[in-house]
């Protein structure tokens, strides 16, 4: 056998290359594997020294190019990896690594149709290892796997990996992880977690490149995906990752967000998410036209459709568009409907975003909305505990909500009811007694009078 010395030195090439050549490496003792695998691997351009040596064994003329090369090293590579593997972890890992990034190769050979029966030999080869070696991948390899597999413009119909399965393998891991808002790694490759602050808005930790060149982005560019990933968000049912999903694709690009809206099933969370993330760009001048989309789409969830509809209302009022004065105008000839009980119910459904809209939507909320009950009922969780800086907005929403009653002259009704929902609630809860006074006092009766009306 060759002497397991540096390759650099001359004296040992050809000594080296006789041994090696054809060597199994079964047959090397433990000491020189590595250097066996340095031997075949060395140069991504070709892998001197041994391109020389295995032209020559095999009678090819310097200079030519020697068919089934590539393939062969690959051969190879795998049949050390299976003789040390867990026996030398050192080099298990090198070689895993090395095989992790020839997944490039094959996919480009693919798409070129390379049938040689070298190449789809090694192909079938490296498929099988692949899917044992898989759930064995550090999460830099799995990285750099991503990287390869899910990358745009390039044929993904290599069937060396189950690419859909193997990104939700990744978002399923970061589901059982507890949903980890990460700065780097793998999760933040595929599922883009995003963070909402306080003032509604979603934020990442770092860059994302699933929608641009990832995961998501391969879900939606090839053919019958997005419906498999559809189905897999709602069978996961995780408002979590439909969010990051959709937040990733809001970003990114506005290609694709209601046609996979429209896969989901309304009922489950996933649809409910991607609504949420699109009330969250009320800027967005698209948005009564997406609101209009879902409200012909699914009469029985007209909630959502309304809650969109209220968000670019509420914030065409904040940048004193002239358009805010004319928005709701003719809204029951112009939608064949108007909003009734449980509509208005399913948009307070959404919590504390939805219920500080209430006041801008109020032109609308006629007697079939049952206004005060549907309020109401949704009051305790819409609020919270009074008593926290976050309950700010929706009090302030209440307050505008009981100026808007104490102006309307048939209101009175409205107003006891309405009342006796906050004394009832300071009553279970006495610390929020100067939290609600206010509003506790000003809906009694002759309580207007202290706002100026009636």
């Amino acid at each position: 056998m060759a002497p397991a010395t540096p390759l650099h030195d001359e004296e040992d090439h050809a000594a080296r290359d006789a041994a090696w050549v054809d060597v199994d490496p079964a047959s090397l003792p433990a000491g020189e594997r590595a250097a066996y695998f340095a031997y075949l691997t060395s140069s991504a351009s070709g892998y001197p020294p041994f391109r020389e040596a295995f032209g020559a064994h095999r009678n090819v003329p310097p200079g030519e190019k020697i068919e089934g090369l590539d393939e062969e090293v690959v051969l190879r590579v795998l049949r050390l990896y299976e003789v040390v593997r867990g026996t030398d972890a050192a080099l298990e890992g090198a070689a895993r690594g090395w095989l992790v990034d020839r997944f490039a190769f094959f996919r480009d050979r693919h798409a070129r149709g390379d049938n040689a029966p070298r190449h789809l030999e090694a192909a079938g080869a490296y498929t099988q290892w692949l899917a044992g070696a898989l759930p064995t991948l550090t999460e830099r390899e799995r990285q750099r796997l991503a990287a390869a597999a899910f990358r745009s413009r390039t044929d993904q119909s290599f069937p060396g990996l189950d690419r859909l399965a193997f990104g939700l393998a990744v978002v399923d891991e970061w589901r059982a992880a507890g949903h980890p808002f990460v700065g780097s790694g793998i999760f933040d490759d595929v599922v883009c977690p995003p963070v909402r602050g306080r003032d509604g808005r979603f934020t990442r930790s770092g860059s994302c490149t699933s929608t641009s060149n990832g995961f998501y982005l391969w879900v939606l560019e090839h053919p019958g995906q997005d419906a498999l990933f559809a189905r897999a968000l709602d069978a996961r049912d995780d408002a979590a990752l439909a969010t990051a999903f959709f937040v990733a694709l809001a970003r990114s690009s506005t290609r694709g967000y209601m046609d996979m809206v429209h896969r989901l099933d309304p009922e489950k969370s996933s649809f409910r998410a991607a609504v949420d993330v699109l009330a969250t760009n009320p800027s967005d001048p698209r948005l009564a036209d997406r609101a209009s989309d879902l409200w012909r789409a699914y009469p029985a969830r007209r909630g959502d459709a309304f809650f969109l509809l209220a968000a670019r209302a509420a914030w065409l009022k904040r940048d004193g568009s002239v358009t805010w004065e004319n928005f709701w105008n003719d809204f029951d000839r112009r939608y064949g409907a108007p909003v009734d009980a449980s509509m208005f119910s399913q948009m307070l459904d959404r919590g504390p975003s939805a219920f500080v809209l209430v006041p801008t939507a109020w032109k609308v909320l006629g007697p079939r909305s049952k206004r005060i009950d549907v309020l109401v009922a949704h009051a305790d969780a819409a609020l919270g505990d009074a008593t926290q800086p976050e309950a700010g907005p929706q009090l302030r929403a209440l307050s505008e909500i009981v100026t808007r009653l104490c102006g309307e002259r048939s209101a009175a009704k409205d107003l006891a009811k309405l009342h006796a929902y906050l004394a009832g609630r300071v009553e279970r809860r006495p610390d929020e007694a100067p939290a609600l006074s206010i509003l506790v006092r000003d809906t009694a009766p002759s309580g207007c009078k202290a706002r100026g009306a009636r």
